[in-house]
C-alpha cells in the first residue's frame, strides 16, 4: 500500500470503535468496503480500456466522497495523489478481454485494497 493511502487510512483511527460512544461508532469493515468500492470502480474502468487520463478525476471524486462521508479533512490535491496511486497500481496489472478474466481481476484488486484497508484500521484501533 502506497504512502498517501496509509496516511489516509490513519487519519481515520479516531472514528473506530471506542467504549464511549459504541453506538456511534464506525466499523472498520463499513469503512473498508467503501474504501474497496473505489478500488473496484478503478479496475472495471481499467478492464474496460478507459484511458488513465478519464480514470483519474473520477476516481479522484470518490476517494474525496469517501473521505467527506467519514468526516476526513483531505483536500482535492490529497484526494487526486491518493486516487493517482490506487489508479497507477491498476494500471500496472494486466487488461482481459474475457468477462471471467476480467472479473477475477476487479475481483482480486478490491480484495487486496480491502484487505490493506481493514489490516491497517484494526492493527491501528489495537494500540
Amino acid at each position: 500500500m502506497t504512502r498517501s493511502i496509509a496516511v489516509l487510512l490513519l487519519l481515520l483511527s479516531p472514528l473506530l470503535a471506542s467504549p464511549a460512544n459504541a453506538d456511534d461508532e464506525v466499523q472498520p469493515i463499513e469503512i473498508c468496503r467503501d474504501f474497496s468500492f473505489i478500488a473496484k470502480e478503478i479496475m472495471t474502468a481499467r478492464q474496460m480500456d478507459k484511458p488513465m487520463s478519464e480514470n483519474l478525476p473520477n476516481a479522484r471524486d470518490l476517494v474525496k466522497g469517501w473521505a467527506d462521508k467519514y468526516g476526513l479533512a483531505v483536500d482535492m490535491e490529497e484526494a487526486e495523489k491518493t486516487a493517482a496511486d490506487m489508479v497507477m497500481d491498476a494500471y500496472v496489472k494486466a487488461s482481459y478481454d474475457v468477462g471471467k478474466l476480467q472479473q477475477d481481476q476487479i475481483g482480486d484488486f478490491e480484495n487486496s485494497y480491502f484487505r490493506a484497508c481493514y489490516t491497517e484500521l484494526t492493527s491501528e484501533s489495537e494500540e
